[in-house]
């Protein structure tokens, strides 16, 4: 039986990300992105976000490398995975990793300048769309 997985997400870009050129001369952007959880844990007040260390490769990563810096909301996805290791104190520690395989600028929250600086009246506009005009009831 064949596996897939695919893993989408929106979160804060922790790291600006630093693009490498590999041995093998393939480009790698390297950066962290942070997920908040809709959701809070049993006696938490606020939601613990996660943390991941994302690698990009290619024409994208060095796209993104140019276009992205530390705090920019971006959509991601990719795979997920899991390393363990042991760090100097000899503790078993471990991290969540993602393999971006495309991304994507989020507006932000005025909704009326994109991440890149442009006003909206640079690109299409966004009126008649369903979730701007509705305010959820409940």
């Amino acid at each position: 039986m064949a596996n897939f997985q695919q893993f989408t997400a929106i979160g804060n870009v922790t790291r600006d990300p630093e693009l490498k050129e590999l041995k093998s001369g393939t480009l790698v952007a390297n950066f962290g992105i942070a997920i908040n959880p809709s959701f809070t844990r049993k006696g938490e007040d606020e939601p613990t976000p996660l943390f991941f260390r994302c690698a990009c490769f290619g024409n994208r990563g060095k796209a993104l490398s140019e276009l992205v810096s530390k705090g920019m909301p971006l959509l991601v996805v990719g795979e997920i995975s899991q390393s363990t290791w042991t760090d100097k104190e000899g503790a078993e520690r471990t991290s969540l990793e993602m393999t971006v395989n495309n991304w994507q600028f989020i507006l932000n929250k005025a909704g009326n300048e994109s991440i890149r600086g442009k006003s909206s009246d640079d690109s299409p506009s966004d009126s008649g769309v369903p979730w701007e005009k509705e305010e959820a009831t409940s």
